[in-house]
């Protein structure tokens, strides 16, 4: 059912960020919004493995309920799905959203909205959300919008690297050879998972590239307006989706912010410090006494150029040097990698 399936889920989700909660070398802490709120079937994910796990909400007691729900286990954010999830879903109407946010609020939580067309963020904004997960894809996003973000302190999330790439078709693009990218790729994802990724460039059609390409403009013109206008961008990139590799599209999407008019600098610090500020992180995101010390040490200036954030030279974990070869050795002795 899909309340086992969901209980399931958190339970896991939440043992290990508990588990990793204190951080250990090599290993990643987990931050999570559990289940996630959305109208019926408009929940995470294009895989059928991920449906059935969010709440699927179309009044606003039920809407107040299930944050309640979500609480209990104390979360680091509560997710909303706002749109119908290209039309598999039931779009949820403002005033449901209205009283999410007001629930969470009223428990110390904010929300987090996932939108896709400006109708929703205008839905989002207007309800008071933390964050928006996603920018409008539909058409660029207004002065008022973007204005209505900076009043509000809005954190925004454009995910740019996961769009930008839906607009190849046939050839594999450019930047995805880049020697690092490449070296990435090879050194923690098996082969035929590698061929899946260069496949599905030869799978898309033109027309669909050109749609992508289109909607990707409205992103890019969008992040710059917010950007210029003094917003909270957040990096973030839709990892862990098919063909979209964790480490991988944090590289990429820091040049795509870039690219889009944030200095070296403003895309670092999206990256890192703002990052931690929208996760309630004070230990970490900076380097500074008190801090908790995770940092990479460059052989290369990134604000001569984003691209040098992939000259690593090495990485550390609570002030200790991670033996990145042995991390290595270990990925692909357990069949993670290539080898």
């Amino acid at each position: 059912s899909d309340e086992a399936l969901r209980k399931k889920t958190v339970t896991i989700v939440y043992d290990i960020r508990d588990e990793t909660a204190g951080g250990t070398a090599g290993v990643p802490r987990l931050r999570t919004a559990g289940a996630g709120i959305g109208g019926p079937l408009a929940g995470p994910g294009n895989m059928t493995y991920a449906r059935g796990v969010a709440y699927d909400v179309v009044t606003e007691e039920e809407g107040r309920a299930a944050v309640r729900d979500v609480a209990a286990y104390e979360p680091d954010t509560v997710k909303i799905w706002l749109d119908e999830r290209g039309g598999r879903g039931q779009k949820m109407a403002p005033e449901v959203a209205q009283a999410i946010v007001d629930e969470a609020g009223m428990l110390g939580l904010g929300v987090s909205a996932h939108v896709r067309g400006h109708a929703d963020a205008e839905v989002a904004v207007a309800a008071g959300v933390y964050a928006l997960v996603h920018l409008a894809r539909d058409r660029e996003m207004d002065d008022a919008l973007v204005a209505a973000i900076v009043e509000q302190e809005i954190y925004v999330t454009p995910t740019l690297s996961m769009a930008e790439r839906n607009g190849y078709s046939g050839e594999v693009p450019a930047w995805l050879k880049e020697q690092y990218l490449v070296g990435m790729l090879n050194d923690t994802v098996p082969e035929e998972v590698i061929a899946d990724l260069y496949q599905s460039f030869a799978d898309r059609s033109p027309e669909a590239a050109e749609n992508a390409r289109n909607s990707y403009a409205f992103l890019h013109n969008t992040v710059t307006k917010l950007n210029a206008a003094g917003a909270l961008v957040i990096l973030g990139c839709d990892t862990g989706l098919q063909n979209h590799f964790w480490g991988f599209a944090e590289h990429r999407e820091l040049e795509l912010l870039v690219a889009a008019g944030l200095t070296p600098m403003q895309a670092i610090t999206a990256g890192t410090s703002r990052a931690a500020a929208y996760l309630g992180l004070d230990d970490l995101g900076t380097l500074a006494p008190g801090k908790i010390a995770d940092f990479l040490v460059l052989s290369a200036n990134p604000l001569d150029d984003i691209i040098n954030t992939r000259s690593i030279s090495s990485f550390y974990m609570q002030g200790n040097l991670v033996d990145r070869a042995a991390l290595k050795a270990q990925l692909t002795g357990d069949g993670v990698g290539t080898n």
